[in-house]
């Protein structure tokens, strides 16, 4: 009899020892997800990402070259370039506590920095969708630096663009230069389609001179050139002066 119940004894405890282990292990399973979650970036659209700066104070970062911010950048925004040898370094002198509003050109290189700072222990962490190209296009302010001389900062990359074909399902990209009259004279006629389309398809404007290498890779031979995209691939292309009618049409049949 002794015997016996030493062994119910045992058997108890070791069942005991079991369960808590196992709520142990499930304690700890919730815990590193529920910290994953809470360091999540959030994207938000450019109205949301200004209203959130208004409304939270923290630091606006700009993951651009010097060159690029200086051509044009968010107010109060601090320049951390994360190409840069010394991005690592820099982003130790940050607090870990504030609020991070992150944004680049088109938003490639702002996911991937934002997903840098998210593993560095930085949880509260804001994206600008579609940067600060979506910013402009909403007519939105940037400050200019006094010492900024036009060289390739305002430039769209091929790698630009195509982050921004990947992030729009409906894409109306204008390419137009300053000297160009006809495009002078589509502006007003861009401005109104982008309004009225604003819910449905993403109307972008690229200075052709400043993006000679997407250019390039584009083929265009002149300007205004409008193309249309559909889930990152063209599905119309015009060259030159178009009637608000047609240029409506194409889009109503996207």
């Amino acid at each position: 009899m002794k015997i016996i119940f030493k062994l119910l004894i045992v058997n108890f405890l070791l069942l005991h020892f079991t369960q808590c282990n196992s709520q142990n292990k499930s304690g700890n399973m919730r815990d590193a997800s529920s910290a994953a979650t809470a360091a999540k970036t959030q994207l938000l659209a450019p109205q949301d990402f200004e209203q959130k700066i208004s409304e939270q104070e923290g630091l606006i970062i700009d993951v651009r070259t010097p060159q690029e911010f200086a051509a044009g950048h968010i107010e109060n925004a601090s320049s951390l370039n994360f190409l840069a040898n010394d991005f690592l370094d820099k982003m130790d002198l940050i607090q870990k506590n504030q609020p991070l509003f992150v944004y680049c050109k088109s938003g490639n290189r702002s996911s991937k920095a934002a997903e840098t700072l998210r593993m560095n222990g930085f949880e509260d962490v804001y994206e600008l969708d579609g940067g600060i190209m979506a910013w402009q296009n909403e007519n939105l302010p940037v400050v200019v630096s006094e010492d900024y001389t036009a060289e390739e900062g305002n430039a769209v990359s091929v790698e630009d663009f195509l982050s921004l074909q990947k992030n729009h399902e409906k894409l109306l990209v204008e390419f137009s230069t300053t000297w160009c009259a006809p495009c002078r004279l589509m502006k007003p006629i861009v401005e109104e389609v982008k309004e009225k389309y604003k819910q449905d398809v993403f109307v972008q404007t690229i200075d052709l001179d400043e993006s000679q290498t997407l250019g390039q890779k584009l083929n265009l031979r002149g300007v205004p050139v409008f193309i249309l995209y559909k889930n990152g691939e063209e599905v119309w292309r015009h060259l030159g002066l178009i009637k608000k009618e047609d240029l409506e049409e194409q889009l109503n049949q996207l």
